[in-house]
């Protein structure tokens, strides 16, 4: 089953969302439920005042949209597929995997630290991320 998610426009039409990916069709939204997401942040160092900008800005909206009763969930996470990361973690001398799992728990004690209320961490090496992937994209090739 899918769980729509929906961002409400000055019109007060909403539009249903999954994944931060707009779905086709002229399918209204009825239930209030709210999806918010920041970027997906390559952990190829460590966190600075621009992640935390937009992970504040997030935060602030999901946060409002609770106060109206809205169901929020609150995406977040590191995208961890770039030469980038496969550089860093060789010039610390680590396998990449060792790398990414210990970036991730820093990304992650730096959000709570900073309090940001997500309710999803998503990291794109996780067999549940890459199965929706998988997914979406077969169900876009099959159309």
């Amino acid at each position: 089953m899918l769980n729509f998610y929906c961002f409400v426009l000055e019109n007060q039409f909403q539009i249903p969302i999954l994944f931060s990916v707009i779905l086709l069709g002229n399918f209204l939204c009825s239930m209030k439920k709210f999806l918010v997401t920041t970027p997906i942040y390559y952990p190829n160092g460590y966190p600075h005042i621009g992640h935390a900008y937009s992970s504040f800005i997030a935060d602030f909206y999901a946060r409002y949209k609770r106060l109206l009763g809205y169901a929020v969930k609150f995406s977040t996470g590191n995208d961890e597929n770039s030469q980038k990361i496969v550089q860093a973690a060789d010039a610390e001398g680590k396998g990449t995997m060792v790398y990414l799992d210990e970036m991730a728990l820093k990304w992650k004690e730096v959000r709570d630290h900073l309090q940001i209320s997500y309710t999803d961490f998503v990291r794109t090496t996780q067999d549940n991320h890459k199965k929706l992937v998988q997914e979406m994209l077969q169900k876009s090739y099959d159309k």
